[in-house]
């Protein structure tokens, strides 16, 4: 049985139920993936009875089709909460970046945990200015948002031609529907970037995401 996390089952879900043409609603996962750590094992037939019929309606689709789309996306899986965290250095600057127990940093190829580290610089690879994007986002919407690693990373951000608005957007956009934090979290992250005077590409993606999806998550 494989190990995985609830953000990696969130996106496993996504992505099997989007292909199969269903809308994925941002509730019908954390209600798949509460029932699944209930019960310890992920059986199709019984989670798929925390889809509502409406979801089912709109999406044409029966609760047996749910059942074989849950097993075909995390069949053999079982839930794992470890705490997770990273040092993100930039320009020499050190800030611990803690996450919430499960989650899971998307565009890294490392392993992020305990000890890891991510370095951040005007020469650094794109992919690892994102991973600290994604770090920043994830540790801000389920722990704590670091408002001086976020001005510190904004002004690498606008030193580089290579990253822009769309791709802190992207990036935003996934962590929120892997993460699915309250509104009112939402809401607190978007006064604390406001009041922080943060500018630049990384403000305005992370604003435009945010502001996107603010409507369909939990109160």
């Amino acid at each position: 049985m494989s190990d995985t996390t609830p953000a990696q089952m969130q996106r496993l879900l996504a992505t099997e139920f989007e292909r199969r043409g269903w809308d994925y609603d941002l509730s019908v996962g954390r209600d798949i993936l509460e029932e699944a750590e209930r019960r310890g094992e992920v059986d199709g037939a019984a989670l798929s009875k925390r889809v509502s019929a409406e979801f089912l309606g709109r999406n044409r689709a029966s609760r047996e089709d749910v059942a074989d789309a849950i097993e075909s996306a995390i069949g053999g899986r079982r839930l794992k909460r470890d705490a997770e965290g990273a040092t993100i250095v930039i320009k020499d600057n050190r800030y611990q970046v803690n996450l919430s127990g499960g989650s899971q940093i998307k565009n890294s190829k490392l392993n992020i945990g305990d000890g890891t580290q991510i370095n951040v610089d005007v020469k650094a690879s794109k992919e690892n200015i994102l991973t600290a994007v994604e770090a920043l986002l994830v540790s801000g919407l389920t722990e704590t948002w670091n408002a001086d690693a976020a001005r510190d990373l904004a002004s690498v951000i606008d030193e580089r031609e290579d990253i822009d608005v769309e791709d802190v957007r992207e990036i935003t956009t996934e962590v929120v529907k892997a993460e699915q934090p309250k509104q009112g979290r939402v809401r607190t992250m978007l006064n604390e970037i406001a009041v922080s005077g943060l500018g630049g590409a990384l403000s305005t993606g992370i604003s435009s995401g945010l502001g996107e999806l603010i409507g369909h998550l939990p109160m």
